[in-house]
């Protein structure tokens, strides 16, 4: 075995988190962890799973044949907190939304990412997938930053979750492997977007947990001045989050809008004093 290799791909592939909704049946969770683990994988954080400790239970655990220690380091934690270091939060769905963020192509994705990875060592990814009943909900869909389609048979497009996570761990690794054997002092190549409709990832922008900040300022904001009634924040809010995850914003585009909604903030209390 190499091991020079195995760490390459261990190192970068440890910074992605792979993200599962509404588990159900803790067999999908097992044979997950099992795929994880064979492309050098892990980091596994549940959101409302069907209820706590799946990882903990026989059947996930026979499933995982083998790959039990990425079941007892999984967690289960909320959307925000699992994603709130990620630059890139790339959901994974068949169906067509009214509102959804921007759609990538696969091979597109899984070259960014790598790319990603690889130029800015202290970047994270998150990989979302929804349960096995509904998939993806509209209003956990529109807090990712990119979705992304599998090229399946358009009549039956469904995979089991083990499956979809083995096909992106399996591309990613494959990625990072041909990288590692170009040659390692050579930058990765950039790679240009041919669509339009696909937001440009090589210039990653910033990281949830502050599009969530920049989100809430404005509800905030909005709420106080009676620009959004109560009855229609749901629907706010979906357009709100996509429009700031499609914006691909800088850390000069944060640091201008925090200091805005500051200043109005500011201004508002000056006023009603």
């Amino acid at each position: 075995m190499n091991t020079d290799l195995n760490k390459f791909i261990s190192d970068h592939l440890n910074r992605i988190n792979w993200v599962f909704f509404d588990l159900s049946h803790p067999g999908n969770l097992g044979a997950s962890a099992r795929a994880l683990k064979v492309m050098n994988a892990c980091n596994v954080k549940l959101v409302n799973p069907v209820r706590a400790g799946l990882a903990k239970e026989n059947i996930a655990i026979r499933r995982a044949a083998g790959a039990k220690d990425v079941l007892e380091s999984c967690s289960e934690t909320t959307f925000e907190q699992a994603t709130k270091k990620s630059k890139y939060v790339i959901a994974f769905s068949s169906r067509k939304r009214e509102i959804q963020p921007p759609e990538v192509e696969f091979n597109l994705m899984i070259e960014n990412v790598v790319e990603l990875l690889i130029s800015c060592q202290d970047s994270r990814v998150s990989m979302v997938f929804g349960g096995e009943r509904v998939g993806l909900r509209n209003s956990d869909l529109i807090k990712c930053t990119h979705l992304c389609k599998f090229a399946t048979n358009p009549v039956y497009s469904s995979l089991n979750l083990s499956h979809a996570v083995q096909l992106v761990a399996h591309a990613l690794r494959s990625k990072l492997l041909s990288q590692f054997n170009t040659n390692s002092d050579v930058e990765p190549d950039i790679l240009k977007i041919s669509n339009p409709n696909n937001l440009n990832f090589n210039k990653p922008g910033i990281t949830q947990q502050k599009i969530l900040g920049l989100k809430k300022s404005f509800l905030e904001l909005s709420f106080d001045i009676g620009l959004i009634k109560f009855d229609k924040k749901g629907k706010i809010e979906d357009k709100i989050s996509r429009i700031l995850n499609s914006s691909n914003l800088s850390e000069n585009d944060f640091k201008l809008l925090q200091s805005f909604f500051a200043l109005i903030k500011k201004r508002i209390k000056e006023i009603t004093k």
